[in-house]
Protein backbone atom coordinates (compact mmCIF):
# COMPACT_ATOMS: atom_id res chain seq x y z
CA UNK A 1 0.00 0.00 0.00
CA UNK A 2 1.42 3.47 -0.73
CA UNK A 3 2.29 5.53 2.32
CA UNK A 4 0.19 8.01 3.79
CA UNK A 5 1.74 11.59 2.94
CA UNK A 6 0.61 13.92 5.82
CA UNK A 7 0.76 17.56 4.45
CA UNK A 8 1.19 19.94 7.27
CA UNK A 9 0.07 23.38 7.22
CA UNK A 10 0.09 26.12 9.90
CA UNK A 11 -1.81 29.14 9.66
CA UNK A 12 -3.15 32.62 11.60
CA UNK A 13 -6.47 31.49 10.44
CA UNK A 14 -7.14 33.84 7.53
CA UNK A 15 -9.43 32.68 4.74
CA UNK A 16 -6.96 34.25 2.05
CA UNK A 17 -4.58 33.32 1.03
CA UNK A 18 -5.13 29.65 2.80
CA UNK A 19 -8.12 28.54 0.98
CA UNK A 20 -5.94 28.17 -2.46
CA UNK A 21 -2.94 26.24 -0.67
CA UNK A 22 -6.16 23.56 0.35
CA UNK A 23 -7.61 23.67 -2.92
CA UNK A 24 -3.87 22.46 -4.16
CA UNK A 25 -4.07 20.06 -1.68
CA UNK A 26 -7.14 18.75 -2.59
CA UNK A 27 -6.38 18.49 -6.46
CA UNK A 28 -3.07 15.95 -5.79
CA UNK A 29 -3.10 12.87 -8.13
CA UNK A 30 -1.22 10.86 -4.72
CA UNK A 31 -4.48 9.46 -3.11
CA UNK A 32 -3.25 8.29 0.37
CA UNK A 33 -2.50 12.19 1.41
CA UNK A 34 -3.89 13.87 5.24
CA UNK A 35 -3.97 17.79 5.52
CA UNK A 36 -3.40 18.71 8.87
CA UNK A 37 -4.58 22.39 9.87
CA UNK A 38 -2.66 23.83 12.69
CA UNK A 39 -3.99 27.47 13.83
CA UNK A 40 -3.63 29.40 17.25
CA UNK A 41 -6.28 32.26 16.36
CA UNK A 42 -9.43 30.93 17.90
CA UNK A 43 -12.81 31.40 15.70
CA UNK A 44 -10.59 31.82 12.54
CA UNK A 45 -12.18 32.19 8.83
CA UNK A 46 -10.64 28.89 7.78
CA UNK A 47 -12.18 26.68 10.23
CA UNK A 48 -15.60 27.47 9.39
CA UNK A 49 -14.26 27.09 5.78
CA UNK A 50 -12.39 23.55 6.67
CA UNK A 51 -15.82 22.78 8.31
CA UNK A 52 -18.29 23.56 5.19
CA UNK A 53 -15.65 21.27 3.27
CA UNK A 54 -16.24 18.34 5.71
CA UNK A 55 -13.05 16.63 3.47
CA UNK A 56 -12.64 13.44 5.31
CA UNK A 57 -8.70 13.65 4.83
CA UNK A 58 -8.28 17.53 6.50
CA UNK A 59 -7.93 17.75 9.43
CA UNK A 60 -8.40 21.11 11.72
CA UNK A 61 -6.41 21.64 14.74
CA UNK A 62 -6.40 24.73 17.42
CA UNK A 63 -3.72 25.48 19.73
CA UNK A 64 -3.21 28.31 22.21
CA UNK A 65 -0.99 31.16 20.91
CA UNK A 66 2.69 30.13 19.93
CA UNK A 67 5.56 30.85 17.74
CA UNK A 68 5.62 29.25 14.35
CA UNK A 69 8.15 26.55 15.50
CA UNK A 70 6.19 25.81 18.27
CA UNK A 71 2.77 25.70 16.22
CA UNK A 72 4.92 23.33 12.99
CA UNK A 73 5.96 21.44 16.05
CA UNK A 74 2.16 20.52 17.05
CA UNK A 75 1.35 19.91 12.87
CA UNK A 76 4.22 16.95 13.44
CA UNK A 77 2.95 15.55 16.52
CA UNK A 78 -0.72 15.31 14.85
CA UNK A 79 0.51 13.99 11.59
CA UNK A 80 -0.92 10.52 11.23
CA UNK A 81 1.50 9.41 8.09
CA UNK A 82 4.95 8.31 7.73
CA UNK A 83 6.35 10.80 5.62
CA UNK A 84 5.10 14.83 6.27
CA UNK A 85 5.46 17.27 3.48
CA UNK A 86 5.61 21.00 4.15
CA UNK A 87 2.65 22.67 2.97
CA UNK A 88 2.89 26.38 3.94
CA UNK A 89 -1.16 28.09 3.65
CA UNK A 90 0.20 31.10 1.14
CA UNK A 91 2.44 29.22 -1.26
CA UNK A 92 0.80 27.05 -4.37
CA UNK A 93 1.69 23.24 -5.58
CA UNK A 94 2.05 21.59 -8.59
CA UNK A 95 -1.53 18.63 -8.45
CA UNK A 96 1.85 16.30 -8.81
CA UNK A 97 3.80 17.52 -6.39
CA UNK A 98 3.60 14.61 -3.58
CA UNK A 99 3.90 11.72 -6.96
CA UNK A 100 6.82 13.40 -8.06
CA UNK A 101 8.36 14.27 -4.07
CA UNK A 102 7.53 10.19 -2.79
CA UNK A 103 9.29 9.05 -6.20
CA UNK A 104 12.68 10.82 -6.11
CA UNK A 105 12.41 9.73 -2.47
CA UNK A 106 11.74 6.01 -2.51
CA UNK A 107 14.21 5.80 -5.93
CA UNK A 108 17.07 7.72 -3.89
CA UNK A 109 16.48 5.66 -1.04
CA UNK A 110 17.05 8.44 1.31
CA UNK A 111 15.23 10.14 4.46
CA UNK A 112 13.97 13.34 2.57
CA UNK A 113 13.61 14.95 -0.79
CA UNK A 114 13.76 19.18 -2.02
CA UNK A 115 13.67 21.27 -4.58
CA UNK A 116 16.53 22.96 -5.60
CA UNK A 117 14.78 25.51 -7.41
CA UNK A 118 10.92 26.71 -7.24
CA UNK A 119 8.37 28.99 -9.14
CA UNK A 120 8.25 32.78 -7.50
CA UNK A 121 4.82 34.43 -8.63
CA UNK A 122 5.09 38.49 -6.94
CA UNK A 123 1.64 39.68 -8.42
CA UNK A 124 1.86 43.07 -7.52
CA UNK A 125 5.05 43.53 -9.08
CA UNK A 126 3.61 41.19 -12.04
CA UNK A 127 6.97 39.25 -12.16
CA UNK A 128 7.03 35.39 -12.38
CA UNK A 129 10.89 34.18 -12.19
CA UNK A 130 12.90 30.70 -11.46
CA UNK A 131 14.57 31.03 -8.15
CA UNK A 132 18.83 30.64 -7.38
CA UNK A 133 19.40 27.11 -6.56
CA UNK A 134 20.06 25.82 -2.83
CA UNK A 135 17.83 23.33 -0.55
CA UNK A 136 14.29 24.68 -0.27
CA UNK A 137 12.86 24.26 3.61
CA UNK A 138 9.46 24.83 2.25
CA UNK A 139 9.79 22.03 -0.27
CA UNK A 140 10.28 19.29 2.58
CA UNK A 141 9.00 15.83 1.86
CA UNK A 142 10.67 13.43 4.44
CA UNK A 143 9.92 10.04 6.94
CA UNK A 144 8.51 11.49 10.21
CA UNK A 145 11.80 10.75 11.96
CA UNK A 146 14.00 12.47 10.01
CA UNK A 147 12.21 15.53 10.88
CA UNK A 148 13.71 16.82 14.52
CA UNK A 149 12.01 19.56 16.54
CA UNK A 150 11.78 23.04 15.34
CA UNK A 151 12.91 25.57 17.63
CA UNK A 152 10.37 28.15 19.24
CA UNK A 153 10.97 31.00 16.93
CA UNK A 154 9.19 32.75 14.46
CA UNK A 155 11.22 33.28 11.64
CA UNK A 156 13.76 31.28 9.97
CA UNK A 157 12.24 28.26 11.94
CA UNK A 158 12.34 25.66 8.91
CA UNK A 159 16.11 26.72 8.21
CA UNK A 160 17.34 25.57 11.63
CA UNK A 161 15.83 22.13 11.46
CA UNK A 162 16.43 21.62 8.30
CA UNK A 163 20.33 22.20 8.95
CA UNK A 164 19.93 19.19 11.65
CA UNK A 165 18.50 17.02 9.35
CA UNK A 166 20.89 17.77 6.28
CA UNK A 167 23.53 16.90 9.34
CA UNK A 168 22.17 13.37 10.52
CA UNK A 169 20.34 11.98 7.17
CA UNK A 170 20.98 11.10 3.54
CA UNK A 171 18.52 13.30 1.54
CA UNK A 172 18.59 14.44 -2.05
CA UNK A 173 17.33 17.47 -4.10
CA UNK A 174 16.03 17.51 -7.97
CA UNK A 175 16.01 20.86 -9.65
CA UNK A 176 12.23 20.89 -10.47
CA UNK A 177 10.86 24.17 -10.44
CA UNK A 178 7.61 23.38 -11.93
CA UNK A 179 6.32 21.71 -8.70
CA UNK A 180 6.09 24.59 -6.13
CA UNK A 181 5.11 28.68 -6.69
CA UNK A 182 6.29 30.70 -4.14
CA UNK A 183 4.07 33.81 -3.74
CA UNK A 184 4.70 37.18 -2.56
CA UNK A 185 1.67 38.26 -1.40
CA UNK A 186 2.85 41.40 0.57
CA UNK A 187 2.13 39.63 4.15
CA UNK A 188 4.31 36.87 4.38
CA UNK A 189 6.51 36.31 7.27
CA UNK A 190 9.58 38.05 6.01
CA UNK A 191 9.80 41.37 4.28
CA UNK A 192 9.75 42.75 0.64
CA UNK A 193 13.67 43.06 1.01
CA UNK A 194 13.84 39.68 1.72
CA UNK A 195 12.02 38.92 -1.58
CA UNK A 196 14.10 41.88 -3.29
CA UNK A 197 16.89 39.81 -2.48
CA UNK A 198 15.50 36.73 -3.70
CA UNK A 199 14.71 38.09 -7.43
CA UNK A 200 18.23 39.49 -7.36
CA UNK A 201 19.75 36.30 -7.27
CA UNK A 202 16.81 34.29 -9.05
CA UNK A 203 18.51 31.93 -11.73
CA UNK A 204 15.62 33.14 -14.46
CA UNK A 205 13.15 36.24 -15.14
CA UNK A 206 10.59 35.67 -17.37
CA UNK A 207 10.63 38.65 -19.65
CA UNK A 208 6.45 37.89 -21.10
CA UNK A 209 5.10 37.44 -17.87
CA UNK A 210 1.51 37.10 -18.87
CA UNK A 211 2.56 34.61 -21.48
CA UNK A 212 4.43 32.37 -18.57
CA UNK A 213 1.39 32.93 -16.34
CA UNK A 214 -1.30 31.30 -18.96
CA UNK A 215 1.52 28.56 -19.35
CA UNK A 216 1.55 27.65 -15.80
CA UNK A 217 -2.37 28.10 -15.21
CA UNK A 218 -3.25 24.42 -15.58
CA UNK A 219 -0.70 23.63 -12.55
CA UNK A 220 -1.72 26.21 -10.48
CA UNK A 221 -5.20 28.67 -9.48
CA UNK A 222 -3.55 31.93 -10.60
CA UNK A 223 -6.53 32.91 -11.63
CA UNK A 224 -8.36 32.85 -8.69
CA UNK A 225 -6.03 33.82 -6.66
CA UNK A 226 -5.71 37.28 -9.03
CA UNK A 227 -9.29 37.38 -8.88
CA UNK A 228 -9.04 37.49 -5.26
CA UNK A 229 -6.43 40.28 -4.84
CA UNK A 230 -8.45 42.18 -6.94
CA UNK A 231 -11.95 41.71 -4.39
CA UNK A 232 -9.32 42.52 -1.38
CA UNK A 233 -7.75 45.61 -3.32
CA UNK A 234 -11.48 46.87 -3.48
CA UNK A 235 -12.45 46.17 0.43
CA UNK A 236 -14.78 42.96 -0.42
CA UNK A 237 -15.31 40.96 2.36
CA UNK A 238 -14.01 37.05 1.76
CA UNK A 239 -16.21 34.05 0.76
CA UNK A 240 -19.12 34.25 3.37
CA UNK A 241 -19.96 30.78 4.89
CA UNK A 242 -23.63 29.98 4.10
CA UNK A 243 -25.35 27.53 6.12
CA UNK A 244 -28.76 26.17 6.01
CA UNK A 245 -30.60 23.80 7.42
CA UNK A 246 -27.74 22.65 9.89
CA UNK A 247 -27.32 21.11 13.56
CA UNK A 248 -24.51 22.70 15.36
CA UNK A 249 -23.14 20.40 18.66
CA UNK A 250 -20.64 20.94 21.17
CA UNK A 251 -18.31 22.84 18.74
CA UNK A 252 -16.22 26.44 18.33
CA UNK A 253 -17.51 27.87 15.37
CA UNK A 254 -17.05 31.49 13.67
CA UNK A 255 -19.62 33.46 12.61
CA UNK A 256 -18.51 36.84 11.12
CA UNK A 257 -20.43 37.16 8.10
CA UNK A 258 -21.68 34.23 8.41
CA UNK A 259 -25.54 33.77 7.63
CA UNK A 260 -27.70 30.75 9.25
CA UNK A 261 -31.16 29.67 7.70
CA UNK A 262 -32.80 27.02 9.88
CA UNK A 263 -30.15 26.17 11.92
CA UNK A 264 -30.24 24.03 15.48
CA UNK A 265 -27.68 24.80 17.95
CA UNK A 266 -26.91 23.04 21.09
CA UNK A 267 -24.24 23.66 23.29
CA UNK A 268 -22.07 25.98 20.86
CA UNK A 269 -19.68 28.22 21.48
CA UNK A 270 -20.45 30.81 18.98
CA UNK A 271 -17.00 33.21 18.34
CA UNK A 272 -17.06 36.55 16.31
CA UNK A 273 -14.24 38.37 16.26
CA UNK A 274 -15.94 42.09 15.54
CA UNK A 275 -15.70 41.36 11.11
CA UNK A 276 -19.39 41.19 9.33
CA UNK A 277 -22.47 40.86 11.56
CA UNK A 278 -23.95 37.19 10.95
CA UNK A 279 -27.56 36.42 9.86
CA UNK A 280 -29.60 34.33 11.63
CA UNK A 281 -33.01 33.63 10.04
CA UNK A 282 -35.60 31.36 11.54
CA UNK A 283 -32.40 29.39 13.92
CA UNK A 284 -33.12 27.54 17.00
CA UNK A 285 -30.57 28.34 20.05
CA UNK A 286 -29.92 25.80 22.87
CA UNK A 287 -27.34 26.61 25.91
CA UNK A 288 -25.03 28.51 23.84
CA UNK A 289 -22.26 30.93 24.34
CA UNK A 290 -20.16 33.89 22.66
CA UNK A 291 -16.73 34.30 22.89
CA UNK A 292 -15.91 37.55 21.28
CA UNK A 293 -12.11 37.65 19.94
CA UNK A 294 -9.90 40.09 18.02
CA UNK A 295 -11.74 43.46 17.61
CA UNK A 296 -15.06 42.37 18.77
CA UNK A 297 -13.00 41.41 21.95
CA UNK A 298 -11.40 45.01 22.32
CA UNK A 299 -14.89 46.93 21.65
CA UNK A 300 -16.23 44.84 24.56
CA UNK A 301 -13.84 45.71 27.04
CA UNK A 302 -14.20 49.44 26.10
CA UNK A 303 -17.84 49.03 26.57
CA UNK A 304 -17.38 47.19 29.87
CA UNK A 305 -14.96 50.00 31.19
CA UNK A 306 -17.37 52.75 29.76
CA UNK A 307 -20.18 51.13 31.87
CA UNK A 308 -18.41 50.83 35.01
CA UNK A 309 -17.20 53.95 35.21
CA UNK A 310 -20.80 55.37 34.46
CA UNK A 311 -19.79 57.30 31.32
CA UNK A 312 -22.62 55.40 28.82
CA UNK A 313 -25.07 56.34 30.82
CA UNK A 314 -23.91 60.32 30.89
CA UNK A 315 -23.48 60.22 27.44
CA UNK A 316 -26.96 58.74 26.64
CA UNK A 317 -28.31 61.58 28.84
CA UNK A 318 -26.67 63.99 26.95
CA UNK A 319 -27.79 62.58 23.73
CA UNK A 320 -31.41 62.90 24.91
CA UNK A 321 -31.14 65.96 26.45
Amino acid sequence: MDPLISCLMVTRGGLYPASFAIECFRTQTYDNRELVIVCDEPGAAVAAYVAELADPKIRYVETGHARLGELRNVSVAEARGELVCQWDDDDLYHPNRLEYQLGNLVKSGTSAHFLGRWTIWWPKRRTLALSSIRVWEGSMLARREAVGPYPAQSREEDAVMLAELMDKHRFIVTDSPDYYCYVVHGANTCDADHFEFMLERASWVFSDYEAELARRAGRFPFRGYLDRLDRKAKGEPEVTPDYSGRMFGGERLAIDGARFRGCRFNGTLLTYNGGEPPLFDSCHFHNIAFDFQGPAGHSLALLRWLTDRGIIPEMRKSRSA
